[in-house]
């Protein structure tokens, strides 16, 4: 949500040149492929966002090679 405010003033302002205006455009899409997907991942496969919480692992966790 953050994010979404200077993407707004970026256009409401004064919208940059042609190269830069079309990456504005890119960062607004790939903001809504990632609120899709992650909607998609939500509803059809919870399982796959509860496995995330495995990717971080504490150093107490991990034993030493015998």
């Amino acid at each position: 949500m953050l994010f979404f405010f200077p993407l707004y003033y970026q256009f409401y302002k004064a919208p940059p040149d042609y190269p830069i205006k079309g990456a504005n455009w890119v960062a607004l899409a790939w903001a809504v492929i990632g609120v899709a997907l992650t909607v998609w991942l939500a509803r059809r496969r919870p399982d796959k966002l509860a496995d995330v919480e495995r990717v971080y692992v504490d150093e107490d966790e991990v034993t030493a090679p015998a």
